[in-house]
């Protein structure tokens, strides 16, 4: 009798917890539906922003990641509405300092990048670079097993950037003598805004003289 009543109750305990993973799996697939569905507010920035998070949401979603899946579909929807959700940092994500120290270097590119005035010249790749970025800070919390994804999302983050950096130099009509068009570092960054408060028209950073100009 004890065991048959505990072979009852392990098929009954499967089940509950099978109908419990397919209810979490309709709910993400039912919250990736209704962000994708939003009509986006805003301009190329939200909509591909918006694109973008719905492309990790679904990602996730087809991992079994259906907590992620919804995150990412939230913030789809955020972006959807004209106001942007901004990139995730350590308030969002539990990451270790040592993971962290080696990761915001790529947050601080994104800050220069948008202080370059890359939000008007290269609203696409800049979006790309958030969902980059936020991409990588999920794959980072969950971190076992996941170093092939965290290069995968930290590659298309860097890619936008150099996008991103090209267009900064073409809106210019120029570009730093013997310097390839690359991303800016978040010390180029400070750099800048530093000459920028100061009034200069122009700066050195390691070697290389720019302007402080930004696209309008």
């Amino acid at each position: 009798m004890g065991e048959k009543f505990m072979r009852i109750f392990k098929i009954l305990a499967a089940g509950a917890l099978a109908a419990g993973l397919n209810a979490c799996a309709i709910t993400s697939q039912s919250e990736i539906d209704a962000a994708a569905g939003l009509s986006v507010k805003g301009g190329q920035f939200e909509q591909t922003l918006h694109k973008e998070y719905i492309k990790l949401a679904m990602a996730e979603n087809k991992e079994g990641d259906h907590p992620d899946a919804i995150y990412f579909a939230n913030k789809a929807s955020q972006a959807a509405s004209g106001t942007a959700p901004k990139p995730d940092t350590r308030k969002q994500r539990q990451i270790g300092k040592k993971d962290w120290k080696k990761a915001k270097g790529g947050l601080r590119r994104i800050a220069a990048m948008k202080d370059r005035g890359g939000m008007k010249f290269a609203p696409v790749e800049m979006a790309r670079a958030q969902a980059g970025w936020d991409c990588m800070m999920q794959e980072l919390e969950e971190k076992i097993g996941q170093g092939k994804d965290i290069k995968a999302c930290k590659k298309s983050m860097n890619k936008a950037l150099r996008a991103a950096a090209k267009k900064y130099w073409a809106s210019l009509g120029t570009k730093p003598a013997g310097a390839k068009a690359a991303a800016p570092s978040s010390g180029f960054g400070d750099a800048f805004a530093a000459a920028r408060k100061a009034g200069k028209a122009t700066f050195t950073f390691n070697g290389n003289e720019y302007h402080t100009r930004v696209a309008k």
